[in-house]
């Protein structure tokens, strides 16, 4: 993975749930996890509309180095809005992770 092509910045946040209120509802907050750069992987419009289909979804690839452990419980903020974590691929030769996110349109960070 050449550092020259790690021009975006990414930040990881983990949901880390906390007791229960007094309601009995379970409460929790995300918790930043780290920041780090990465490389923006473009799809092509045909994977897109093969993948999913006609939505309101925008998928988006981000390859970043292999330096915290991050699933697809997390979630990941790039250019003010979230994105959900659908997979997570190890790229061994690279050590680094390529991450497979989606988002929703209207959903801003």
């Amino acid at each position: 993975m050449r550092p020259g092509k790690l021009a975006a910045i990414v930040t990881v946040q983990r949901w880390t749930p906390s007791a229960v209120n007094a309601f009995g509802t379970a409460g929790g907050a995300w918790q930043h996890l780290a920041t780090m750069r990465a490389e923006l992987v473009t799809l092509s419009l045909e994977e897109a509309m093969a993948a999913r289909g006609a939505s309101d979804e925008t998928g988006l690839v981000f390859r970043v180095r292999d330096l915290v452990q991050i699933g697809t419980a997390d979630r990941l903020a790039f250019r003010n809005a979230w994105h959900q974590i659908k997979e997570v691929r190890e790229l061994t030769e690279e050590r680094a992770l390529e991450l497979h996110c989606v988002s929703f349109k209207g959903q801003a960070a």
